[in-house]
């Protein structure tokens, strides 16, 4: 009788031990199959930060290549003589970078169109025996377009401009 007690006693036990590492088993398979709820959750909130951060590291990226471009087209056309040819040359810097007029433009959809040269100071008409005092080197709304269109919408126009004193030949200082 006392053997038959003993194995009812360790039957109980072994069943105990059971449900514990049971029910250990299935509280870690819970806790999994929460993290993996609390993921799915905030993955989208995540991938919208993330994608945000980028599309306006890119726009930065634009405007300041796109102002880069128009000072060095400001600083070719200030430092040569004032005519038609040379404010050609200098939108040519803006767009490709350098004054030949062709190749890939420094961004893309930059065309010499978006490029205004104003001439101030001085008495107009300029040309090269009377060049303007000041010359403003302008961008006219060069769009700004997101690379995911659908999700992060960035309806952006940059207007850049620069203004630079003309120190060219035949220059009034």
């Amino acid at each position: 009788m006392a053997t038959d007690k003993r194995a009812i006693q360790l039957t109980r036990a072994e069943l105990l031990l059971r449900n514990k590492s049971f029910k250990q088993r299935s509280s870690l398979l819970a806790d999994r199959g929460q993290s993996l709820l609390e993921f799915t959750a905030v993955l989208p909130l995540l991938l919208l930060i993330a994608f945000g951060v980028t599309e306006f590291g890119r726009a930065y990226y634009q405007y300041n290549t796109l102002s880069k471009a128009i000072r060095d087209g400001a600083r070719y056309l200030t430092s040569h003589s004032y005519s038609s040819a040379e404010i050609t040359n200098a939108r040519s810097m803006v767009v490709y970078g350098k004054t030949g007029g062709s190749g890939m433009p420094v961004l893309p959809g930059l065309t010499t169109g978006l490029i205004t040269v104003t001439p101030s100071g001085g008495t107009s008409p300029f040309d090269a025996g009377n060049p303007p005092d000041w010359v403003t080197v302008q961008v006219n709304g060069y769009p700004f377009t997101s690379l995911v269109p659908g999700i992060i919408n960035l309806n952006v126009t940059f207007s850049p401009q620069v203004k630079m004193r003309y120190v060219g030949p035949n220059a009034r200082f």
